[in-house]
């Protein structure tokens, strides 16, 4: 077993390459690619990549918008010429960890005191999933109000007859939003790709329009470590600009995890006096598959 956990050192040093540079970014290798997580906006990293990407929705609120459009088809792209950004001064909010709903308090507070940014970068919005207030339910037992979501939605259907609107309410507009959320990040990047861009800068989509954080952290990661692993050369780096505390350590978390757990199963695997030493290679494959379904999507 001495062997399996010398490999084990060495295999995860040599894969991952983590360093934390300051307590607001984190980077790791993952194939090649460089995915750097900055808690920083996103127009403090526009000059270090060629194509950035960011949320239509809420590009659209900073850009003195009074309303988003009701209904809307989710991961439509559009080239855009320049940054809208809150005030720095006025945020002050911006490590509030409490999960919002959008409503017209946050509407109000993205239109106030809207900035603008040129860079010479490629700039492309995506029509990220809104998820509105409906309204709120009170817990019979604790008496809690909770907010209770809604997502209305343009989707092309199955059966022929092309787009339809769509209405969710409660966990199915969780459930549903995440499906078009991580249709968003695998448009975005592949995007990126037809554009010939070796360097990327994406947002966190749709966590300020009334998507959980909590929720969006594991669907971006999930979606981008599944893209590099099925496109090594695609991108030299990935800069991901998040805005919580919170979100920082979950981004983190998973990365580690996304390699520690293969990496142990791989050097026991090679070890000759474990167990699993005698196990096929394409059981090893599938199990690893099954440890990280993220990987397989």
């Amino acid at each position: 077993m001495n062997k399996s956990l010398l490999l084990f050192t060495s295999f995860s040093f040599f894969s991952t390459h983590p360093m934390e540079q300051l307590s607001h970014d984190f980077s790791i290798q993952l194939y090649g690619t460089v995915l750097n997580i900055n808690k920083k906006h996103i127009r403090h990293i526009a000059h270090k990549v060629d194509l950035i990407i960011l949320g239509k929705h809420e590009q659209q609120l900073l850009n003195h918008h009074h309303v988003l459009n009701k209904y809307y088809q989710p991961g439509i792209t559009t080239l855009s010429n320049q940054i809208f950004y809150k005030d720095p001064a006025n945020e002050s909010d911006s490590d509030d960890e409490t999960y919002k709903p959008f409503t017209e308090e946050n509407r109000k507070s993205l239109f106030a005191y809207g900035m603008t940014k040129q860079p010479d970068q490629t700039i492309i919005e995506i029509t990220e999933p809104c998820i509105p207030l409906e309204g709120w339910l009170r817990d019979t037992v604790t008496d809690i109000l909770t907010p209770h979501p809604s997502y209305n939605v343009e989707r092309v259907t199955t059966d022929g007859k092309g787009l339809q609107f769509m209405f969710f309410y409660g966990d199915p507009a969780i459930t549903e939003a995440s499906k078009d959320l991580a249709l968003c990040y695998d448009i975005a990047l592949h995007k990126g790709v037809k554009e010939k861009c070796k360097t990327i800068g994406i947002t966190t989509l749709s966590a300020d329009v009334g998507f959980p954080r909590e929720k969006a952290t594991p669907i971006a990661m999930s979606r981008i470590t599944h893209f590099i692993r099925n496109n090594p050369d695609a991108y030299e780096r990935i800069e991901l600009c998040i805005k919580k505390r919170s979100e920082l350590k979950s981004y983190k978390q998973f990365l580690i995890n996304y390699w520690q757990k293969p990496c142990l199963l791989y050097c026991a695997h090679k070890d000759e006096n474990h167990f699993l030493y005698n196990i096929p290679g394409d059981v090893i494959h599938c199990i690893l598959q099954l440890m990280h379904p993220y990987t397989n999507q």
